[in-house]
């Protein structure tokens, strides 16, 4: 029975020891994600705290299409990228090597390097990271910073990392031992333990000591020519960029500390036998040789010891003329030593105390964020084009590019790491970058609208990015759909019976308006049935004249209709209003019409006699514009010649159509036999017709045969009275006859076909 209860005893300290065990093992595992602590720290879930609900190590994207204030058919495109870190991130090392030289008391730089600095610690050290860093400064010395855990700081103890930063000065030496500070650092990158290890160099100055170098490279054997001009007529060679750490004295430096190039002087350098040789040691290139040494160094096979060197060249382009050196060749070789330190050119930055926090926290970036390197292709759509320039200012960090020509165009963004957070919580590890730009449609949208009228303003978008375990992905936005407006045309032909022609030839003018959109709107019309559809961007409030232009063969009246509103004259206005969201497409039809010509024609007999029979039709020849044409006319005819006989029911109507010309038409009247041609009264309105048209109005009477009616485009109609007499002839004694003449025998025919 003991031996029970004592077995029941064990398993309960077993139990009890596996639930502590457990305790611990969870507890490790809430340090190590963190996920649930975050969520209860800030009372919010991730799916709160950014648009798309990002888990951590998690990357979103999105791109929107949103329509210019005051503009049709224009859009501001905005792509968006967010990245949430990994938590922790992968753990990295950084040695920071910060110049504390004189050159440093220049305007702010040491002011604006330390807050920098401390921004750099702040955002790699958070609470629960398991980065580190070591502090190094240097001028003519180098001086490691020690802490309470040594040379290293971790995120427990970055306070006094940053007290640190804080209480650093500049020193009254100008002197800069660059080679040492590299060789420091990677030393101290020897005692590191993760698999990223980096070295981080800001400095204002190129290097001005260095280590002394060995044989053959202290002597004209190991060096190499170069040109100066502060020796006029002297070979001078330098040291070179590729001695190897075996042929440098680390015990001994030399230097004047004023300048990159130090005269070779015994012991140290071998003089040549030849007077007219001059050597020199170049500091520059001592420096660019320690960084060789130490970029080459292995830590294990396939892996080197230092991951990456970051250089942060600061006010480079304020350097001055020094010890005959001009200022531009000790800026060319202060750049040249940044870029050459640095594991690669785009690991070197050129900077103004103002961008120095800036470029610090973008190498931040690469250790803490999820997106080390991020590049965005980002094709027009069919029907799109890039309006004006894009540049980086379009965006929120990175590079900006676009090649191809218009309507072909790739935008390329080069957003590097992601920089910005979302929010100004110290605590934020979601980062954003965006990019705006503005597109305009054309009319090649025409082509690829789907069923519901929409396009697509780009080609398919693609983000490549490789995340803080360095592998490599690739997402795809959603491409937005937008509904370009569209202006349609149409040109309608009617005759002169209202009756639409189609098939017609004929071209007509028509334009819009003229602004800096409009401005090549004008078009060939023709009754073909056919819309012109034009899309581009139109300005808001702003009345746009459709106007057609006649050419003076063209004789037409002119409607336009606009969204199925009539207007009459050649010209119609159309508008855009704002606020109105979605703008409706605008259908112009432009309609002409034959323009009928009216004639109003009758015939007067004068003084009728009784023995002549008094016709009761008259008859005209027309022939129109001298030409074959002709045209046989009837009117009626009658002898009512007062004022109070005469009113428009007496002249015979015509309607004609002259295919749209102006034209002259003259009209004869054939004078029946026995009568003669007393004259005409020719007007171009019926007023005051019974007063006008009457033989005794002879101001107006013309005595010729030949009524001559020009239309054009003022005059749509005429009245025409023609006068006839009879012709009655004169008697032998050559006396008016008051009768017509006997038939004679020699008027007699036969009808009956005989004599």
């Amino acid at each position: 029975m003991s031996k029970i209860r004592n077995n029941k005893g064990m398993f309960k300290l077993a139990a009890l020891f596996l639930f502590f065990i457990s305790m611990i093992i969870f507890s490790q595992s809430l340090l190590t994600t963190n996920a649930p602590i975050k969520a209860n720290e800030s009372g919010e879930s991730a799916a709160a705290r950014n648009q798309f609900g990002l888990d951590y190590g998690e990357v979103g994207v999105s791109k929107t299409a949103t329509p210019v204030d005051g503009m049709v058919n224009q859009w501001d495109v905005t792509l968006r990228v967010e990245a949430r870190h990994s938590f922790p991130p992968p753990a990295a090392e950084v040695v920071l090597i910060v110049d504390t030289s004189g050159s440093m008391s220049e305007g702010d730089r040491m002011p604006k390097a330390k807050e920098a600095a401390k921004s750099f610690v702040e955002q790699l050290l958070q609470d629960n990271y398991l980065h580190k860093i070591s502090l190094i400064t240097y001028d003519s010395t180098v001086t490691t910073h020690n802490f309470s855990t040594g040379q290293w700081v971790g995120a427990s103890n970055r306070t006094e990392l940053i007290n640190t930063i804080e209480a650093l000065d500049y020193t009254r030496e100008g002197t800069t031992f660059t080679q040492a500070a590299l060789k420091e650092a990677t030393n101290i990158i020897k005692t590191a333990t993760s698999n990223s290890r980096n070295i981080v160099l800001v400095s204002d100055g190129v290097p001005t000591i260095s280590y002394a170098p060995k044989s053959p490279y202290n002597s004209l054997s190991g060096m190499e020519a170069f040109n100066q001009d502060f020796y006029p007529g002297k070979n001078a060679y330098q040291t070179v960029q590729t001695i190897p750490e075996d042929k440098f004295d680390y015990s001994v430096r030399y230097g004047f500390g004023k300048t990159y190039l130090s005269i070779g002087e015994s012991p140290i350098f071998v003089p040549s036998t030849n007077s007219d040789d001059v050597l020199f040691g170049n500091h520059a290139n001592s420096a660019i040789a320690e960084a060789t040494i130490s970029k080459d160094i292995d830590k294990s096979a396939g892996e080197k010891l230092i991951t990456n060197i970051y250089t942060i060249g600061l006010d480079l382009d304020k350097q001055i003329s020094v010890d005959g050196l001009v200022a531009s060749e000790i800026i060319r070789t202060s750049k040249e030593v940044m870029e050459k330190v640095a594991s690669s050119p785009d690991k070197s930055y050129d900077a103004t105390p103002d961008d120095l926090e800036e470029i610090l926290m973008g190498i931040a970036g690469e250790f803490v964020g999820n997106v080390k390197v991020a590049n965005v292709t980002d094709p027009m759509g069919t029907g799109f084009t890039v309006n004006g320039t894009v540049t980086d200012t379009n965006a929120s960090q990175g590079t900006v590019t676009v090649s191809g020509s218009a309507g072909l165009q790739t935008i390329a963004w080069d957003i590097g790491e992601m920089l910005n957070p979302i929010s100004n919580d110290p605590d934020e590890d979601i980062m954003y970058a965006e990019l705006t730009y503005r597109v305009d449609g054309n009319n090649d949208v025409l082509g690829v609208l789907d069923g519901n009228g929409l396009a697509e303003t780009n080609g398919p978008t693609i983000l490549d990015y490789t995340d803080a375990f360095d592998v490599d992905h690739s997402v795809d936005f959603k491409v937005p759909k937008v509904k370009p407006t569209i202006v349609r045309l149409k040109k309608e032909l009617y005759d002169e019976d209202d009756q639409e022609i189609t098939g017609s030839t004929e071209e007509f003018d028509v334009a819009y308006g003229n602004d800096q959109y409009t401005v090549d709107d004008t078009f060939k019309v023709k009754a073909d049935g056919q819309f012109i559809e034009t899309v581009h961007p139109w300005q808001t409030d702003t009345e746009y004249n459709v106007a057609e232009s006649l050419t003076s063969s063209q004789k037409y009246s002119v409607s336009i209709d606009i969204n199925g509103v009539p207007t009459s004259g050649s010209t119609a206005i159309f508008e855009f209003l704002s606020g109105t969201g979605d703008y409706d497409d605008v259908e112009i039809i432009v309609k002409n019409r034959m323009v009928s010509k009216g004639l109003n024609i009758r015939q007067v007999v004068l003084n009728p006699n009784g023995e002549l029979v008094i016709p009761s039709r008259a008859f005209y020849n027309a022939v129109i514009d001298s030409s074959t044409a002709t045209l046989n006319l009837t009117s009626g005819s009658t002898t009512l010649n007062t004022p109070a006989e005469v009113n428009e029911s007496l002249f015979t109507k015509y309607k004609l159509s002259i295919e749209n010309r102006e034209a002259a038409i003259k009209i004869d009247d054939l004078v029946p036999e026995y009568y003669e041609l007393h004259g005409y009264i020719l007007t171009k309105d019926s007023l005051d017709i019974s007063n006008k048209h009457i033989s005794s109005n002879t101001a107006d009477l013309v005595t010729t045969n030949g009524a001559v009616l020009t239309y054009d485009i003022d005059t749509a109609e005429y009245w025409l009275t023609m006068f006839i007499e009879p012709k009655l002839g004169t008697d032998s004694g050559g006396q008016s006859e008051d009768s017509p003449r006997p038939y004679s025998w020699d008027y007699e025919v036969n009808k009956f076909g005989t004599p």
